[in-house]
Order: C-alpha cells, then structure tokens, then sequence
C-alpha cells in the first residue's frame, strides 16, 4: 500500500493499488487486522475508481453533447446562441431545428413555453 491519499490519485494509480490490495486479500497471507485494513482501503480505492469514470463518462458526454450542438446548429443555419439546456430541451420536445427561434414543437403535448 502507498501513503498516497485515495483522494489525490489518479485513476490508474487507485486502480492498480486496488489490484494489489485485492491479491494480498485473496492470498489471505495477511492478519486479521491487515485484512480489515486493506478492506477498508479497497473499498476507497474503488469508491475513487468509479469516482473518477463517472467524471470521464461525464466530459465525453459533454463533449458529444456539445459536438451535436454545433452540427445541428450548422446544419439548421442558426441565428443565434442558445445554450446546451435550451438544446437538450429542444431535443426532448423535437423542435424543428430549421426554424431561427426554435419556437416551433413538433411534440404531442401543446405548449408554447418560448
């Protein structure tokens, strides 16, 4: 184990310490209070693993998300800005992304919030 804090390593650096901790567990060469230490370590270990992909899922996500903001707004000739809300909006009520002021709702449901 390394004295780094679980809080400050990488995603690679917490996954292969996790590794490690969960060979020594499995091998079971270890006390009984080591073996509740390392528990406790893996389990902040993993608990930093999933940290970590879910704020990687979250950027690609977010980089997608904006990429299909730009083509859809080149595509449609847009006027003007709006922001990511306001597309994921105009996507959830499949506004027609011809019309300038996204104003137009092609969904079932009537409304005209814009």
């Amino acid at each position: 184990m390394t004295d780094t804090p679980v809080e400050e390593m990488s995603f690679e650096a917490a996954m292969a310490e996790l590794e490690k901790v969960l060979g020594q567990l499995e091998r079971g060469d270890v006390a009984l209070d080591e073996s509740i230490s390392l528990y406790e370590r893996g389990a902040k270990l993993k608990k930093r693993c999933e940290t970590k992909l879910k704020e990687a899922e979250e950027k690609v996500a977010q980089i997608t998300l904006d990429d299909i903001h730009l083509f859809a707004r080149m595509k449609a000739g847009a006027l003007r800005e709006i922001s990511t809300d306001e597309f994921v909006d105009d996507i959830r009520h499949q506004r027609d992304p011809r019309h300038p002021f996204g104003t137009t709702c092609l969904c079932d449901t009537s409304h005209t919030d814009r």
